[in-house]
């Protein structure tokens, strides 16, 4: 891989880091709206649809995290 490619995926990767950042940030967000519930609100349906997200984002972030690894791996 040339110098210019090799720039261009280092582009790729902080944009990437800062989207996980992001990402990671609402899971945050999401885990503390959580919770904050109530107890007795913490079984409905609404709750379950909160933590699936909360997984969901955790997932992603990791996804996210796995692609800068390629990355960094194509680019040495």
């Amino acid at each position: 891989m040339n110098a210019d490619r090799r720039k261009r995926v280092a582009k790729v990767r902080e944009e990437l880091e800062a989207l996980a950042g992001q990402i990671g940030e609402i899971e945050e967000e999401e885990q503390t709206a959580f919770d904050n519930l109530p107890e007795g609100l913490q079984d409905t349906e609404r709750a379950g649809k909160m933590e699936n997200a909360i997984d969901q984002l955790g997932d992603a972030t990791g996804r996210v995290q796995e692609a800068m690894e390629i990355l960094e791996e194509v680019s040495q």
